[in-house]
C-alpha cells in the first residue's frame, strides 16, 4: 500500500493544489480520517521494520563480535597447535637424545658386564689350572710320602740290621779279643 502525498489521494505535489486540498479537507473531514487512518496504520507497520532494525544492528555487532573473537580463537588455535608442534618436535628431540644416551649407558654396562665374565672366565681357567696343579703337587707329595715311609721303614729295618751287625761285630771284637788275651797269656 502507498501513501499518497495528497489528500486527493493522487501523488501530485505542487503549491497550487495545496489551497485545493485545504478545500477539500474542510469540505469532507472523513476522506482525511481515512487517510490519516491509513498513515497511521502504515507508520505503525513501518515502525515494525524500525524496530526489527534496532536488534538486527546487534545482530550484526554480534556477527562482527563472534567474527573477531572466532578469529582470535583461530589465532589462538594456530598458535596453540604450532606451540605443540613444536613441542612434539622438541619431546621428540629430547626423547632421542634420552633413549642415546640410555643406549650408550646400555652398551658400556655391557661391556662392562662382558669384561667382568671374561674376567671371571679367565679366573676360572686360572683356579682350575691351579686346582689341577694342586691335586697334582697332592698326588706328588701323597707319593712322596708313601716313598717316605717306604723308605723310613727300609731305613729302619737297615738300621736294626746295622745294628745287629753293630752288635755281631762287637761281641767277635770281644771274643777276638778275650782269645788274643788268652793267647797273650799263655805265651
Amino acid at each position: 500500500m502507498s501513501i499518497s502525498t495528497d489528500i486527493s489521494g493522487s501523488s501530485n505535489v505542487g503549491g497550487a493544489n495545496q489551497l485545493l486540498d485545504l478545500l477539500s479537507l474542510v469540505s469532507n473531514p472523513a476522506v482525511y480520517k481515512n487517510k490519516i487512518d491509513a498513515l497511521e496504520a502504515a507508520t505503525a507497520e513501518n515502525k515494525k521494520f524500525v524496530e526489527l532494525v534496532g536488534p538486527a544492528d546487534s545482530i550484526v555487532k554480534m556477527r562482527e563480535s563472534i567474527a573477531l573473537e572466532l578469529a582470535d580463537v583461530k589465532s589462538t588455535a594456530a598458535e596453540a597447535k604450532k606451540k605443540s608442534a613444536e613441542t612434539v618436535v622438541e619431546a621428540k628431540v629430547q626423547a632421542a637424545d634420552m633413549l642415546s644416551d640410555a643406549q650408550a649407558k646400555a652398551n658400556a654396562l655391557k661391556a662392562e658386564a662382558q669384561a667382568l665374565v671374561d674376567e671371571a672366565k679367565a679366573d676360572t681357567a686360572a683356579t682350575k689350572a691351579a686346582l689341577s696343579a694342586a691335586k697334582k703337587a697332592k698326588a706328588d707329595a701323597d707319593a712322596i710320602s708313601a716313598d717316605f715311609a717306604v723308605r723310613s721303614q727300609t731305613l729302619a729295618s737297615t738300621q736294626a740290621e746295622v745294628e745287629a751287625i753293630k752288635a755281631e761285630i762287637k761281641a767277635a771284637k770281644e771274643e777276638i779279643l778275650a782269645k788274643h788275651q788268652e793267647f797273650l797269656a799263655s805265651l
